[in-house]
This record gives C-alpha cells, sequence and structure tokens, in this order.
C-alpha cells in the first residue's frame, strides 16, 4: 500500500504481482462444489507500452478445450457465458484477471 501511494503510476505492476502471488498459491484448477465443474483463476498481462489483446485458449489454462465456459472478470464483475477461448484488451503494464467455469 504504501508502495503504490508513493509511486502510483506503478499501482498497475504492483497490483499485477499481487495478484501474481495470489494466483501462486493455487496453481492448479479449483474444484467447485459441483464434481463434474472445474474453475480456474487466469491472470492476462500486458508488459508492452500500449494497450494490446490478449488471448489463453482453455488448454493452456487446464481447461477442456472446445467447450464452451463461463467468465466472471473479477474487477468489472462482468460475466459471459459460453466463451471457448479468453480474449481481453488489456492496459499497458497492466492485467485482466478472470475466473472461467468449465461444465
Amino acid at each position: 500500500m504504501l508502495f503504490t501511494a508513493a509511486y502510483p503510476d506503478m499501482l498497475p505492476l504492483t497490483t499485477a504481482v499481487l495478484l501474481l502471488l495470489l494466483l501462486l498459491r493455487h496453481p492448479r484448477p479449483l474444484k467447485s462444489a459441483t464434481a463434474s465443474e472445474t474453475k480456474v483463476a487466469i491472470m492476462l498481462f500486458n508488459p508492452s507500452e500500449a494497450t494490446a489483446n490478449v488471448t489463453a485458449t482453455w488448454a493452456q489454462v487446464g481447461l477442456p478445450a472446445g467447450k464452451p465456459a463461463t467468465v466472471l472478470d473479477l474487477w468489472s464483475k462482468v460475466r459471459t457465458e459460453g466463451m471457448r477461448v479468453l480474449t481481453a484488451e488489456v492496459p499497458p503494464h497492466g492485467g485482466v484477471m478472470v475466473v472461467a467455469t468449465s461444465a
């Protein structure tokens, strides 16, 4: 907190590092209450100087390839159903964190 207050331009990077530490505590897919569902927390990073579209396939993140999933953006709280690949517009030096659930 003090670091981001002293260096506000570092806020996206600091947020991304904190979220990465959270993800490292749960590197495997999280099993939900329903045995047939798989939930995965996904963080997409953009290290470039410009806004970029970042994509991850379900196979890359441990979900069944080719099956639709429901994606919840943890910052905007927008839920999108039926996605077969994750693509997000990520700001420069920023990140997007979502939870994808596949049945």
